[in-house]
């Protein structure tokens, strides 16, 4: 979802970023980098790295969560890909099953996409959250296609983040990966990248 739906993560790491910057803690950008694709567990533990140890992980998040609230509310469709609509639709046009794995927390995944107006346009939903390890892990993977009763040659990922592409690759799965260049990931062991999402429809 985040960084192919919607271009969320630019969003994100800026909140995060004013926050460490408002308590008056020094760090690098690329630090910051480590918090793109990661689950919500990850995302925590990596923000109490920079934080520091002065605090505990309980004081962290009612901390960021009372900062958080003095924000403008994120417009999640302001931020939703203009290529999703009309690529979902021409994807089940072609008679493809369409299903969401995303390492978000599961409320926080349909909530995103009540507001896009986009919540009936997949077969599945299911979090990282769900799972012990996520992304790079590629349980969720495997887990997805269980579900959907197909094998792993028989589908496509849609990534961006380099977590993403290992745990697609790791489950067997073709990766298609929108191109990224604000973070410094790498994403050279996609099968294949695009510059817009619409041009996913040229691989399948």
């Amino acid at each position: 979802m985040d960084g192919v739906i919607i271009d969320s993560e630019p969003v994100y790491m800026a909140r995060q970023e004013a926050y460490l910057t408002a308590r008056g803690k020094s760090f690098h950008r690329s630090e910051l980098n480590r918090l793109v694709g990661a689950s919500n567990r990850e995302s925590w533990e990596v923000l109490h790295s920079l934080y520091g140890q002065d605090i505990s992980m309980e004081e962290l998040k009612e901390d960021y969560r009372r900062f958080q609230s003095g924000q403008p509310p994120v417009d999640y469709g302001q931020i939703l890909n203009p290529d999703f609509r009309g690529t979902s639709d021409r994807l089940r046009e072609l008679g493809l099953r369409i299903a969401l794995a995303s390492s978000s927390p599961l409320e926080h995944i349909h909530m995103v996409l009540r507001e896009c107006g986009i919540e009936g346009r997949f077969e599945q939903v299911v979090s990282g959250q769900q799972f012990t390890k996520s992304k790079p892990d590629p349980e969720i993977y495997r887990y997805s296609l269980a579900r959907l009763g197909i094998r792993p040659w028989e589908a496509v990922a849609v990534e961006d983040s380099a977590y993403g592409i290992q745990a697609a690759k790791a489950a067997g799965l073709v990766c298609v990966a929108l191109r990224e260049t604000r973070f410094d990931f790498k994403q050279d062991k996609a099968d294949y990248l695009i510059e817009r999402l619409s041009e996913l429809l040229d691989y399948v």
